[in-house]
């Protein structure tokens, strides 16, 4: 059985972030694959991020690195969690590892009431997840991903406190 870890984003994980956002497949549900200059910058943005309020990590798999998770505040009582797994290390429950992982780090910091979760309706394996950790789902919403583009997107929320 393979073990799946979190550790934090650091610098030398610019490769793994191309690999992930710059695979126009992969990307396709959010936009499309990244530039070069933009996945560069989305990776200067990774590193500055302080742990103490939001939380970005390199899921690993027998230390092997197969994809990030991580949240971020949005507001007083709410977090944002995201994720993304190489394309070809889908399917085999890596996210749904490090999900719940990141739940109960989220929990143990105490920080944020809420955990909300934004997949395209179309991502049927994000949405399956969201499920399959206990968010439930507060329909259809406009966010603004990537900036400058709003896309439909599914509202999952978990309660970090019941639960």
């Amino acid at each position: 059985m393979a073990v799946v870890t979190l550790r934090p984003y650091a610098e030398p994980d610019l490769g793994l972030l191309r690999s992930l956002l710059g695979d126009a497949h992969a990307m396709r549900f959010i936009g499309g694959a990244e530039r070069d200059e933009a996945i560069s910058a989305r990776h200067a943005r990774y590193l500055a991020v302080e742990p103490a309020v939001d939380s970005l990590f390199v899921i690993e798999e027998d230390s092997r690195p197969v994809g990030w998770i991580g949240f971020w505040g949005v507001g007083d009582a709410v977090c944002e969690a995201g994720w993304h797994v190489l394309a070809s290390e889908q399917g085999r429950g890596l996210a749904g590892a490090a999900l719940a992982q990141l739940i109960r780090l989220a929990r143990t910091r105490g920080s944020y009431r809420y955990l909300d979760a934004y997949p395209a309706p179309e991502n049927l394996a994000s949405n399956a997840l969201c499920r399959r950790a206990g968010f439930v789902d507060l329909g259809l919403v406009d966010i603004e991903y990537p900036k400058g583009r709003i896309m439909k997107a599914a509202h999952w929320r978990l309660d970090l406190v019941v639960g």
